[in-house]
């Protein structure tokens, strides 16, 4: 099964962020026996209005040539994963072989064809923060606890329509693609948004890796499923 597969695809060489629970203090200075640990709050969206980890960054204006694409549609990613089966395309099955490179003529053309194919590897296809491009946003919070089987929106903020890649190595899958790596489009004002499923088998740790090829950096989400 290809979800398997994208799941299984970690790259060791790039370093991740650490997954670490939620934590408790008694806000006391006074000697306490130790409380044993507590269990994750269930995950609450974050409002998008009015979030921001800084001082707002002056996003590109929208370019209104580039065509508007449907993110909803799982049924061409899923195939673009199922073309693996001769070998040509590696780069699809994991982050470990890289990416075809990003032509933005291309996508301005036709996003939709950029959106449909599925390569973990994207996340790492991202801009510098030398360059004066604006810092890819988390409009979501880094860390969340996640029910078994329940579903968490992720979110974060881009330039107008860019394309923002999302990559789950340690399980959990996207309801936008059905598999454990996908490719959605911004909005008009340049937000991203995915639906994270906690599947079957996803317990504990899991790592959400997110990035644009027209932002920098590649940030990281920190989620949480506990045991049942």
């Amino acid at each position: 099964m290809v979800l398997a597969v994208l799941s299984s695809g970690c790259a060791q060489r790039r370093p991740s962020a650490s997954a670490a629970g939620p934590s408790v203090s008694t806000g006391s200075t006074e000697s306490v026996s130790p409380a044993p640990p507590a269990s994750p709050a269930p995950a609450t969206p974050v409002a998008l209005s009015g979030r921001s980890e800084s001082a707002p960054q002056a996003w590109p204006a929208l370019d209104a040539t580039i065509p508007v694409a449907r993110n909803d549609d799982p049924a061409p990613r899923q195939q673009s994963a199922r073309d693996v089966r001769d070998g040509s395309h590696p780069e699809r099955l994991s982050p470990d072989f890289t990416p075809k490179p990003f032509d933005p003529a291309a996508y301005q053309r036709d996003p939709q064809a950029y959106i449909d194919i599925v390569e973990p590897g994207r996340v790492w296809q991202v801009q510098t923060e030398a360059g004066g491009t604006p810092v890819l946003e988390l409009l979501t919070s880094q860390s969340l606890a996640v029910k078994p089987l329940a579903t968490q929106e992720l979110a974060v903020r881009t330039a107008p329509r860019a394309p923002v890649s999302w990559y789950s190595p340690q399980g959990g899958a996207f309801a936008e693609s059905q598999l454990s790596a996908v490719t959605v489009q911004a909005d008009d004002q340049g937000i991203a948004r995915v639906t994270w499923i906690a599947i079957a088998g996803t317990i504990n740790h899991a790592t959400v890796l997110v990035g644009s090829p027209m932002a920098a950096g590649t940030r990281t989400y920190a989620l949480f499923v506990p045991t049942e």
